[in-house]
């Protein structure tokens, strides 16, 4: 039980440098003073890493490809938690949460990381 609680632990961890890797190296949206990465992930257990140590300015949309979707903003103009509900009801799912971190889920995922842009222009 012990080598398979730390081989769980040792697999987050993992996970979360996965999920930390793939946030930093995707391309940047800049929208004014609002930088916008929209990251694909392929397992959702990676979703709060990627959403975790933000630059200030940035805001950070993890997705994967089951529709699990976390934004996070390092940004003080833009409500993580208004931004996310307002992209997933055009797309006739629900979510929500703080200003600073938001969880949903939606059906579909390529309509909503083509629309998450849309929406931030929008809401701020």
């Amino acid at each position: 039980m012990v080598k398979r609680a730390a081989l769980a632990t040792k697999v987050e961890a993992l996970y979360a440098a996965l999920a930390r890797t793939t946030r930093d190296r995707t391309t940047p949206e800049v929208q004014g003073d609002v930088t916008l990465r929209v990251v694909m992930l392929g397992d959702p257990a990676g979703i709060q890493a990627a959403l975790t140590d933000l630059p200030p300015g940035e805001v950070v949309v993890a997705v994967t490809d089951v529709g699990r979707v976390g934004i996070c903003s390092a940004h003080p103009a833009v409500n993580a938690g208004r931004l996310l509900p307002d992209a997933l009801t055009v797309r006739g799912s629900k979510g929500g949460g703080r200003p600073d971190l938001a969880h949903g889920s939606t059906p579909d995922v390529p309509a909503f990381t083509q629309g998450v842009p849309e929406t931030l222009t929008t809401t701020t």
